[in-house]
């Protein structure tokens, strides 16, 4: 199996950094499309956005179905004093509006693959 790399880290690393900075804002702009979400801090926002993180890194069985719903639940009641509805509603509607996100963008980067026309790739191991 051939080893992926980079040639240009420089896009990589900007291209994370934009991934990451789409998910801040629209979780940062969701906080707007509820009554009792629209007075929270900017700091919601960013814990919000480290419960979005820790939750694609924690390994748990199921595939850690609910966590992100759990987090998030957890700091807005706990941390903003947020009713358990609300922060569940938040949670999902973030949730809903990511996974749209990914479904649209990701399968329009795979229809791009694969209409491309550049070099074919031989799958095969070498």
């Amino acid at each position: 199996m051939k080893s992926t790399r980079h040639a240009n880290n420089t896009s990589f690393w900007l291209l994370t950094f934009l991934i990451m900075f789409f998910y801040f804002i629209v979780e940062y702009f969701t906080l707007f499309t509820l009554q009792a979400t629209t007075d929270l801090p900017f700091s919601s926002a960013v814990l919000v956005f480290f419960a979005l993180n820790v939750s694609h890194l924690v390994p748990l069985p199921g595939g850690g179905t609910g966590l992100f719903h759990t987090l998030v639940v957890w700091i807005l009641c706990d941390g903003f004093e947020l009713s358990s509805s609300s922060a569940m509603a938040y949670a999902t509607i973030v949730h809903g509006i990511q996974l749209f996100n990914g479904l649209v963008i990701g399968g329009l980067c795979s229809l791009g693959v694969v209409f491309s026309k550049g070099p074919n790739m031989d799958l095969q191991e070498e």
